[in-house]
């Protein structure tokens, strides 16, 4: 992912306001190709809040569902925290509540990406249903 932000385009493009749109999309982008095999949620409601990505698995074939989080900071020595706050965020607020809802789904894979510029730090998860 990080190789991939270093060639994309800039995330200076949007602003400092817009920044979390701009990774936002790019991961939607990337997650796209999943579509044959999970059903893709973007901030629609689960639990107590709204997940900024949730993939579901079409058939039985595949058990495990993903909930992704995204956060962005200022500077690259926050991300671990950001990305721990992140992950502490999909427990608290419920955001796997539609994907444990789904009978075929065994486990959900927590995750959380914090950026900066164009460094990542990834913290995950996974929680048995």
């Amino acid at each position: 992912l990080k190789e991939f932000l270093t060639q994309s385009a800039s995330f200076h493009q949007t602003g400092d306001k817009m920044v979390e749109v701009f990774y936002n999309g790019v991961m939607f982008c990337l997650l796209n190709c999943l579509s044959y095999y999970y059903q893709i949620e973007s901030e629609q409601e689960s639990g107590m809040g709204r997940a900024d990505v949730v993939l579901i698995p079409k058939t039985a074939h595949r058990d495990h569902a993903m909930v992704l989080e995204y956060k962005v900071g200022q500077d690259v020595s926050d991300l671990p925290a950001l990305a721990e706050a992140g992950l502490r965020q999909i427990e608290t607020k419920g955001y796997a509540t539609r994907a444990k809802a789904h009978d075929h789904v065994k486990k959900v894979f927590q995750i959380c990406l914090a950026f900066s510029g164009k460094e990542v730090v990834m913290k995950h998860q996974e929680v048995t249903c």
